[in-house]
């Protein structure tokens, strides 16, 4: 029987939990009114942690092919 490698699953599903939880943030920051929103934290927050996932994530599927 052949063994399944099921690396390449587990590391997209937790990259789809850090997505859903980034847009989760970014659902309450962009509900500040706009005139408030780059004073927000969350904002700041939300924005960054979305440039460096789309940053990772190309990365990461790409190294895991690889291998």
């Amino acid at each position: 029987m052949t063994k399944c490698n099921n690396t390449e699953i587990k590391v997209y599903d937790q990259l789809r939990k850090v997505e859903k939880c980034i847009d989760a943030l970014k659902d309450v920051y962009l509900n500040i009114p706009e005139e408030d929103r780059y004073a927000c934290v969350l904002s700041l927050i939300g924005e960054k942690l979305e440039q460096e996932f789309n940053v990772l994530m190309p990365v990461v599927l790409g190294n895991i092919k690889q291998e």
